[in-house]
């Protein structure tokens, strides 16, 4: 039998295993043989496809679904190659272990019913509808099972920050997490680009910034407001690093769960558990579009068309109605 995973290793494909900072090679068969691979994720994955030769057609699902793991899935976006792996091991487990005429609509149904979490269960069943175009381009199998299934219905969040309720949040915060909230409202910024924001991004005439998500290239135009706000950030800094504007304590870049872990902590202290730190972002496009209009939102958003901004806002929205001016 196989060594047991960890739980931080579970999202792996069968016999690659972390040690350390390497990614290794566990051979099948015995005695085993664990053969360095790579410290970096995709690359790592690239050569341990080579070795586990898992991108030939076995006639199952889970021969799919690594190779989207081992081919598609390095070429997407950093935050989406830290949370796939944990979404395609819920597929594995499920599908894997079907061969691709075995799937069908009805099955797919029934997974998005029984899944405890619905949108959760949505997402993956999205995934797996892009395995099986992927499978059809590879000439796998002539048919895609989760086309026309009906999905979980979502409702999505409507929470607006209110500004007296960004000041009591901003009066509970250190100085480096006042600045990042500043800098999230003030440019619409995500987390994730707000954490890989660096030094050499930030020139004289505004702020350079790819997103992660989309990959669009902006530059957000230098204000006073902003510019006060990259000044206490800079004097905020924890250590120095000649590289990220934002870091922890050790002076290294913040990362997600270090981050996830800091606004938990703050959101509770102001009393506002409620509240997500993407509900800034939401504000920011909202009150964008009260103030500029909807190209204005739009842009800030960084958003290419104008229907993912208005999805953005719509709910967040509130109708103002003049009420009758007459008592009878």
């Amino acid at each position: 039998m196989g060594r047991k995973r960890t739980a931080g290793n579970k999202h792996l494909p069968l016999h690659l295993h972390k040690k350390g900072n390497y990614y290794y090679y566990v051979t099948p068969t015995l005695p085993r043989k664990w053969i360095k691979l790579s410290k970096d994720y995709p690359l790592a994955l690239s050569k341990w496809a080579e070795l586990e030769g898992s991108c030939g057609n076995t006639g199952l699902i889970k021969s799919a679904i690594e190779r989207y793991q081992s081919e598609i899935l390095p070429t997407l976006a950093n935050s989406t190659q830290d949370n796939r792996p944990f979404q395609l091991i819920k597929l594995l487990d499920a599908f894997g272990h079907m061969r691709f005429e075995e799937l069908h609509t009805h099955h797919i149904y029934d997974y998005l019913q029984t899944r405890d979490k619905k949108v959760a269960a949505n997402r993956e069943i999205s995934i797996l509808s892009t395995i099986f175009r992927n499978a059809i381009n590879w000439g796998w199998t002539n048919n895609n099972p989760c086309f026309g299934v009906f999905k979980n219905k979502e409702t999505g969040r409507d929470r607006y920050i209110t500004d007296q309720e960004l000041l009591q949040i901003k009066q509970h915060a250190d100085d480096q997490m006042k600045s990042i909230i500043d800098l999230a409202y003030i440019t619409g910024m995500r987390q994730a680009d707000i954490r890989n924001l660096k030094l050499a991004d930030i020139l004289d005439n505004g702020i350079y910034v790819k997103q992660g998500k989309t990959g669009k290239r902006q530059l957000i135009e230098m204000t006073n407001d902003l510019a006060e706000v990259v000044k206490k950030a800079k004097k905020s800094r924890k250590l120095r690093n000649i590289t990220y504007l934002f870091t922890n304590i050790h002076g290294n870049q913040l990362t997600k769960s270090g981050f996830s872990s800091a606004w938990t902590r703050l959101r509770k202290k102001a009393d506002l558990t409620d509240i997500n730190f993407h509900d800034i972002r939401a504000k920011a496009i909202t009150d964008a579009k009260n103030k500029g209009g909807l190209d204005y939102a739009q842009s800030l958003g960084g958003h290419t068309n104008q229907s993912q901004t208005e999805h953005y806002v719509k709910q967040k929205e509130v109708e103002k109605v003049k009420p009758l001016n007459v008592i009878l």
